[in-house]
């Protein structure tokens, strides 16, 4: 790790302050590809059983 003469400052803590938004939109993109597959799924289900107990 290189450190900034008389400073102290590491570089680390840029490429974690960078990589940070990277992540943010990386989670953000797979919250919402799961959201789209399973919401879907999870309406039929909620739309069968209610319409089952309304028939009944």
């Amino acid at each position: 790790m290189e450190r900034l003469e008389g400073q102290g400052i590491s570089f680390a803590a840029e490429a974690t302050f960078f990589s940070e938004p990277i992540a943010d939109l990386v989670a953000a993109a797979v919250t919402t590809v799961l959201f789209l597959r399973t919401f879907p799924g999870i309406l039929r289900d909620c739309v069968r059983t209610h319409s089952a107990v309304r028939a009944a």
